[in-house]
């Protein structure tokens, strides 16, 4: 087959199942229609089976904790008594007094929780212009690598 862009001859590459040609020029590619179709098929295939795994996985997890030992305590069976607050020994000084924050000071902020946001829109990659995000690999990407 030439390729329709730069006019050199294509190879004809076999990926599962699946007929690609390549330009060696240029990089392009070129899918017939059943191909394409076939594509789109394992594709979706390839998702259906994911969805899947991830069904088995919850279910595996929520069966698992419900088998395990963390069963609430029934009803009938009484709840141990807290033990009383410490009391020093007789004979001792009492502790010190709590410290407190002299006045006009203000608490150090609180950190953010995992997962949310640093104060002040702060983004730990900010600084660096070349940084990307990984994109994740799907059934496409593993065909054309």
């Amino acid at each position: 087959m030439i390729c329709p862009k730069c006019q050199d001859i294509m190879q004809t590459v076999d990926r599962t199942g699946v007929h690609i040609d390549v330009c060696q020029d240029c990089k392009g590619i070129f899918l017939d229609r059943g191909e394409l179709e076939r594509l789109i098929d394992a594709a979706l295939i390839y998702h259906q089976a994911a969805e899947a795994r991830e069904r088995e996985a919850a279910a595996a997890a929520a069966a698992s904790t419900a088998t395990s030992g963390a069963n609430p305590v029934p009803v009938d069976q009484p709840v141990a008594a807290q033990p009383p607050p410490y009391q020093p020994e007789p004979g001792y000084p009492p502790p010190p007094p709590a410290y407190h924050q002299p006045p006009g000071y203000a608490p150090p902020p609180v950190p953010p929780g995992y997962g949310q946001p640093a104060p002040y829109g702060h983004d730990p990659y900010a600084h660096d212009p070349y940084y990307r995000r990984r994109k994740k690999k799907d059934f496409l990407s593993e065909l054309f690598d």
